[in-house]
């Protein structure tokens, strides 16, 4: 009977091992593979600047090629941050005006509707304040200068899409130059709204109530 009994018991320690492996094998593991994956995929979401950094480019891109469909707010807010930085950095960037500009008259339009959401974006996000507070001395006197002679003519842009008539050469050069310079910034990982302060510590507080 002893002998019996410990073979039962024997059988019994046997399945209870095999079990409890089974259950540490099916258990979740924090250092398991899978939830280094799904951390992974987590890191890899772009964000909402990235979308619209990359949206513009392609956007711009598509105008290298031809086409001259009507951008989306993201693409539009993109550019005119990238704009301020560019005109901060470079002085005065008349060529990425034109680039939005050449967008609307492929589109066949003659209210100039990339033209328009540019501005609003502009305004909508204090850019021209910043502007005034963030150009560099010794590029003052040439922004202030086109800002008063050429700049309203994009502003109410009716009549100068109208009479838009540039060489196409020039067209595809200020294009180009327009691409360029967004990938240069993509390329140096550099995030314009941050690097103007539209958002981030130097971005404008909400009034208290």
């Amino acid at each position: 009977m002893r002998a019996q009994g410990a073979i039962y018991f024997f059988i019994f320690q046997c399945l209870f091992v095999g079990l409890f492996a089974d259950a540490v094998i099916a258990a979740p593991n924090e250092q398991s593979g899978d939830l280094v994956l799904e951390d992974t995929t987590a890191a890899q979401k772009k964000s909402p600047y990235a979308m619209n950094q990359e949206n513009a480019i392609e956007w711009v891109k598509g105008l290298s090629a031809g086409t001259g469909k009507e951008a989306d707010d993201g693409v539009l807010l993109n550019l005119a941050v990238s704009y301020l930085y560019c005109t901060v950095k470079t002085g005065v960037c008349s060529y990425m005006l034109d680039t939005v500009l050449e967008s609307d008259f492929r589109h066949g339009t003659t209210t100039c509707p990339n033209m328009k959401k540019f501005w609003k974006a502009w305004l909508g996000n204090d850019l021209e304040q910043r502007l005034k507070y963030m150009l560099p001395i010794g590029y003052a006197a040439a922004v202030t200068t086109f800002n008063s002679s050429e700049r309203p003519k994009y502003v109410k842009c009716e009549a100068k899409l109208a009479e838009w008539k540039p060489a196409k050469e020039t067209r595809i050069a200020q294009i180009t130059k327009t691409f360029k310079f967004l990938e240069e910034i993509k390329a140096k990982n550099i995030n314009v709204m941050l690097a103007t302060g539209v958002i981030g510590e130097q971005a404008p507080k909400a009034a208290k109530k």
